[in-house]
Order: C-alpha cells, then structure tokens, then sequence
C-alpha cells in the first residue's frame, strides 16, 4: 500500500502531533565549517549525497551505502551507467561528490516507481555546491563517530510492515539509538516525530533482533548540526497503541492490549483507508450548471489519477467551488480574505474578477481553446497510439504538453508551430540531444528496439508520417527554422518547456473539459472589475506604523498599507514615497529622492537637515575570522591568524604555508590556493 512518507503525508495529526517536539531534548554542536544556502533544485540530491557518502565513509561497503540508488538505475536499465558512477567514489573529494550526485538521482525510481518522471539536477554541480556537501559529510562522519558506533545502515522492517504501510526504510541504528538524518535547514517538526516513532514500532514488530535494545529515538540535522534525542521510555503507551493502529495499522488482539503483540495483517485498517475515495464518488458532470460549494475531499478525489496532487491542506481555504457550465468546469478556491484563486492540482492562479464573469464566458473560453488546439492535440494522441503499438512495455506514449514520451529519458517534442517532430534523449531539463530522425535517436538509446521499429515503419502509414516530420528540425529553435547538419547535436536551454508547460495546463479542456488556467483576453466580453473587499483581515500582515533604515542611511516610517504591492513611507527629513513594496521596505532598498548616491551619514545633507540630530545607527562590524578553520580547494585546510578586515587577512595552511592579504570572501568559499 504506502511507504512510511506517503503515510504520513494523509495523516491528520492531533494538536501538537502524535510526539511533540518539546519532549526531545536538544543538543547543538559546534565546529569551524561555514555551510552554506543551496539552491533549491539541489536540496534533495544533497541530502542523498550526504548521507549515502557517510555511510560510505563510517565503512559500510559502497555497494550497501547506495543500494537504493543502484536498484532504481537497474528499474530504468542503467545498472552499467549507475556502476560506472560507483567507481568513482572512493573518499570524500570533488570527485566522488560529483560522481555521488549523479548517482542518487536515480533514487526516486527505487522509491516511487518507474512510471515517474523526476526533475533531475541540471547541468555541471557548481564548486560552492560541492564544497558544502563536503563539509556536511565530514560534519556528519564526525557526530556518529562521536555517537556511534553505527552497527545498521538503510534497514528495512521485514516482520514488522502492516497491510496498510508496506514500505519504509531506516537511517542509522547504533547500539542504544535508532537515527534519523534530516538535512535541512528546517526545525525538528511533528512530520519527523511522527517517522521516526513509526520507524521504531515497524523496528520492534521486525525480525530485527537489534530493536531489543533500543533505548533512545533520535534525529540528526548536519545543516543545522543539531540532534533531538528522546527515551523511549518517556513516550505514553497511549501515543505508541494511537500511532500503531490509527497509523500503521496494526489490529488490536483480542487478548492483549500491548501495542507490541498487535497484528500486522489488519485489512479493517486498508478498507479505512480507501472508504473516503470509495464513498465518495465525486463526479462534477452530475451536477447542475452553476456554481456550487463542495468539500476537499471532492476535489481531492477528482484529482486523483489526474494530477500529482497530495491531499491538500489549504489551510486559508474559505470554501473550494465548483463552477459547472455544459461540459466544462472549473474549480475556484476562496480564501479566507475574499480572494479567488483558479485551482490545479495544488496550485493557484489568481483570477481577477467575480466568478459571474468566469461562469459566463466558461463556455466560450472552452470552445476557443478547442477551435484552435483540438488538430494539434489529435495529433499528438496519433503519436502516443503508433509508438505504442510498437511496444507498450518499451514505449511509454504519455502525452504532457508538446512531448510524447518515449521512456524516461527519450522523448518526442512536437513543434506547435509547424506539426514537426523532435526526437531527442536528455537526462536533464537544460542538456538535449537532439536527433535528426527517430531511428538514429533508437539506434543510440534503445537499439533493441530499432528492429520492430523499422517492421512497422513499414506496415503502418501513421508511423512513416511520424518518421518524416521528424526530420530536420532543431530543438533550439522553437519556431523549426533550423536543420540539423549531423545526425545529433546538443542543445541547451528550456525554452521548449515554456511552451510545453502552457500547453500541458490547457491540455485538461481537451482530456477532462476542465479548465486549470485562464488567459485573459481570449473571451470578448468585457468583465466587471471586483470590488475590493476592506475588511480588516484582508490586510493582512500589515507593517503600518513600522520603521527601518533605509539604504541611504535614513530612517522610514510606514505611514499607509494597502497591502503588499503598495505602501506610503516618511522618511525623517519628511520626504513621502508612495507605491512602494512591502518587500522592499523590508530588504531597506526605498530610495529617499532627496539623497544623492552617497551612503555615508557623515557626509550627506540634505536641505539644511542636520544628520547629526538623527539617531546614527552604527554599521554592525562583522566578527573577526581570526581562528577559523575551513577545508580548501586543494584539500588541506587552513587556519586565519591574523584579521585585518573582510579584504586582509592571514592564513596558515596544515603543512604550515601562510599567505597573507587573503580575503574572508575566498576564505568561506574555500578558494585561497596552496602556492608559495
């Protein structure tokens, strides 16, 4: 059924959680690494990274470190790729770092299934990325070395799944502490008390001798290199027999009330689970034009096998409507605040106008969305259909947007403008390989197909036309104006998605007759501006009455907020600026008209204005690095003995180099390099 995480995610937790977070103590650790923020689209992969390396490094067998990893390439038959990456990590340098997070991009099809098709990490990994793993491994390494010794690695709970929850895997297990690594520069939260309190009733019911012993649960966060650690002993049997049957689903035996003999084979509990979807029914087409109120649950469950969506919380949610007119609908959501936002999946749009307009003109924004994309769209299902028929178990055929897929890796893009078809291969959104024909794109990546594949060129009429608008066209090019010269290039850039996604939003009117996004004039008529609602809590958030230093060195005062977008300030020497943002009030970037460039508060004047009867406010010295130790490029580290500023100081090498005029910028970033 579901793994631990996806178990947690339908959960509705009581207030406070199953296990509060107050009854961990916590510890915090201190050390000379200066960790860094990551971007965004390298979050996930670091965590892998971090923690697959540091079970590597603690001396577990790299084979064992990334299991998972090597047995979601074998689901997508790149076992010999993902090997190749796993010879290459061999301690902790740039090298294996790098090798390591093209490995664990792999990970989500041992987790999630091969019919996903993830957003991998794009492009070369920037150096300040590495480095920052680097120091998260090394800071890792060093808290189990300290708690350790680590006896169990990535375990599973044999014996102890339930009907319900029939996956999930553990971190870390010492002699007396299961452990939870979460790096993350969020705080310890219910979700993560939850999991692992959940780990440990799956550990107990296992075949795991080891859970005997367990005297303590607890999370390690390398980011903020803190640990939350609680005896098991503490926790209410109550929490445990809650978690255990109301959770995971294990049955209550009729002789004991011991949460530790509960039966694991308890389908009440998976029924339980499923009767909400089966009772439900939610069917917009059975309703009546017009604008309706329905529950999360329906929109919930018409989403489900539509979008990825998780069962949302939308917890500034007033009312989730309906708006049904002939066959097509719209889901619209009000918040709290009177506003209306257009729903898909979990996202948001911001419509405009009352729903009357939207009501009205639904039809017609259907009907033209239609006139112009039904031939486009037909086509694509044509593709989808021919390649399928080729092979269904090597040919995926799913349409999003403008791209049929292949797999998971080989694709079909067809060019909106002209009807002319792409192949390319591409393992990330940024870098393509773009092919001059489907045959040499199968003849590269799928040659064991190539074969059939020429069988039914031959036989069908649809797949030589398939064959022959795939000729000739650059991906680079979203109009199609450029030939290829060879019979594969690399392209870089996502201008194709840009198109793709706008599409792939449009493309539920001619799936479902479900409108999930709205472009503002396509429909003539001419709509009635909402009026604003001013209610209080509408503004919410407001700052009215604050005050900042601006970065011309002069105080602000918020003196009017009409919201986030528009705000009037006075500045000490009474100058008003007004339709500033909320946002740049807080970065402190409002520029005070009567102040030329300078910055400097001894030196500006201002109309007869005498700084010197503001409030200075002293610029906050940054702290000395004297004393700091980081890890360098060149692999040795190095200490800073002498601090003269942010651009001079003086650093010492581990074999005893010194470089002086350094700066504390290439220090942090671990750029000074070992040369005399």
């Amino acid at each position: 059924m579901l793994s631990v995480t996806k178990r947690i995610e339908t959960v509705q937790q009581p207030k406070g959680g199953y296990l509060p977070t107050s009854l961990f103590s916590r510890y915090e650790y201190e050390d000379d690494y200066d960790i860094e923020d990551i971007l965004p689209a390298y979050k996930s992969a670091q965590g892998l990274v971090v923690d697959y390396m540091a079970r590597f490094l603690m001396g577990f067998s790299k084979e064992e470190a990334f299991r998972i990893s090597l047995s979601g390439a074998g689901k997508v038959h790149r076992l010999r790729e993902a090997e190749r990456l796993l010879r290459k990590i061999n301690t902790v340098d740039m090298e294996s770092v790098v090798a390591a997070y093209k490995l664990v991009k792999y990970d989500v099809y041992a987790r999630t299934g091969t019919e996903y098709n993830p957003e991998l990490v794009k492009g070369e990994i920037p150096e300040d990325i590495i480095w920052n793993t680097i120091k998260l491994i090394k800071r890792t390494c060093v808290f189990f070395k300290r708690s350790g010794p680590v006896i169990k690695i990535g375990f599973t709970f044999e014996g102890g799944y339930t009907s319900l929850v029939s996956s999930g895997d553990g971190d870390y297990l010492t002699k007396e502490t299961l452990w939870d690594l979460k790096v993350s520069k969020s705080q310890m939260n219910t979700q993560n008390t939850l999991q692992i309190l959940m780990y440990y009733i799956l550990g107990v019911h296992s075949v795991h001798k080891e859970f005997s012993r367990i005297k303590n649960i607890a999370i390690y966060n390398p980011i903020l290199n803190k640990a939350y650690i609680l005896n098991v002993e503490k926790i209410p049997d109550e929490i445990f027999q809650m978690v255990s049957y109301k959770v995971l689903g294990y049955s209550k035996s009729s002789y004991s009330n011991d949460w530790r003999k509960a039966d694991p084979k308890n389908f009440i509990a998976v029924l339980e689970f499923l009767e909400p979807m089966r009772r439900n029914r939610f069917d917009p087409d059975k309703y009546e034009d017009g604008v309706h109120d329905i529950s999360l649950t329906d929109y919930w469950s018409y989403n489900i096998g539509k979008t990825a969506m998780k069962y949302p919380k939308f917890d500034d949610a007033k009312s989730i409507k309906l708006l049904k007119k002939g066959k097509y609908k719209m889901f619209v959501l009000e918040e709290i605040d009177g506003k209306y936002k257009l729903l898909y999946g979990a996202r948001r749009h911001v419509l405009k106008y009352e729903l009357t307009y939207y009501y009205q003109n639904m039809e017609l924004y259907g009907e033209f969305i239609m006139q112009y994309f039904k031939k486009y769209w037909d086509f694509l299902y044509e593709v989808s259909e021919a390649v399928q028929e080729i092979d269904e178990k090597e040919f995926d055929g799913k349409v999003h947007g403008c791209i049929v897929d292949l797999d998971w890796y080989n694709h079909l893009y067809i060019n909106p403008y002209d009807g002319k078809i792409v192949p390319y291969f591409a393992e990330t959104m940024y870098e393509k390989h773009v092919y001059k024909n489907i045959r040499n794109l199968l003849k590269d990546h799928k040659p064991n197909t190539l074969l059939e594949y020429k069988r039914h060129l031959k036989t069908s009429n649809t797949l030589a036309n398939i064959e022959k608008r795939s000729q000739q066209r650059c991906l680079v090019d979203t109009l199609g104006n450029t030939s290829l010269e060879k019979d594969m290039e690399i392209e870089y850039g996502i201008d194709m998605y840009t198109i793709s996604k706008k599409l792939k939003q449009l493309q539920y009117i001619y799936d479902y007759s479900w409108i999930t996004r709205w472009y503002e004039g396509i429909v003539l008529p001419q709509p009635q501006l909402r009026v604003k609602n001013t209610s209080p809590i509408q503004n919410r958030g407001s700052i009215l009455g604050r005050v900042a230093i601006m970065e011309c060195g002069m105080r602000a005062t918020v003196i009017e907020d009409n919201g986030s977008n528009d705000i009037t300030v006075r500045f000490d020497d009474g100058m008003i600026v007004e339709h500033v943002t909320r946002g740049q009030f807080r970065k402190e970037i409002i520029k005070n008209p009567n102040i030329k460039k300078s910055r400097s508060i001894a030196i500006a004047a201002v109309e007869g204005y005498e700084w010197e009867k503001c409030e200075k406010v002293e610029k906050r010295k940054a702290p000395s690095y004297k004393g700091r130790v980081n890890l360098m490029k060149c692999g040795m580290e190095a200490e800073v003995i002498e601090d003269f500023g942010s651009n001079n100081i003086t650093v010492r090498f581990e074999d005893g180099l010194v470089k002086e005029h350094c700066t504390r910028a290439r220090f942090s970033a671990g750029k000074i390099s070992h040369d005399k």
